[in-house]
C-alpha cells in the first residue's frame, strides 16, 4: 500500500532537488527501462544533426558516442563512473549494437 505514494515521494524529491542542477530539461520516468522500480531522467528526443552557427551547415552535435553504456563498457577506461547514462531512440527502445558500433567508428575519425 505505501509503494505507489513512495514511489511519488520520490519521484518528486528527485525532480526537484537534482533535476535542476543539470542544464538541460528532464522528465523523472519509473520503468523506462523495464525495471519497474528504477527511476531515471530522460531527457526529451532531440535531433542529433543542427546547423553551424556561423556556416548554417547541417553537423553531427550529439554525445551518443559518450553516452551509450554499450560504447562505454566497451573501452578501456580508468576513471570511475559517476552517473549511469545510456542513449535510446525517441521512443525509449534500444539502438541496436551494430548501429552503435557504426556511429563509434565514424566519430572517431
Amino acid at each position: 500500500p505505501l509503494k505507489g505514494p513512495l514511489m511519488n515521494f520520490f519521484q518528486d524529491l528527485i525532480a526537484k532537488a537534482v533535476a535542476p542542477k543539470f542544464d538541460m530539461e528532464l522528465e523523472m520516468l519509473w520503468g523506462s527501462d523495464g525495471k519497474p522500480y528504477r527511476l531515471q531522467a530522460v531527457e526529451p528526443p532531440m535531433s542529433p544533426v543542427n546547423r553551424h552557427p556561423k556556416t548554417g551547415l547541417p553537423i553531427w552535435f550529439c554525445n551518443i558516442h559518450n553516452h551509450a553504456r554499450y560504447l562505454r563498457d566497451n573501452r578501456p577506461c580508468t576513471v570511475p563512473e559517476v552517473g549511469m547514462t545510456d542513449v535510446y531512440y525517441g521512443d525509449l527502445s534500444g539502438i541496436p549494437k551494430e548501429d552503435l558500433e557504426h556511429i563509434d567508428e565514424v566519430s572517431r575519425k
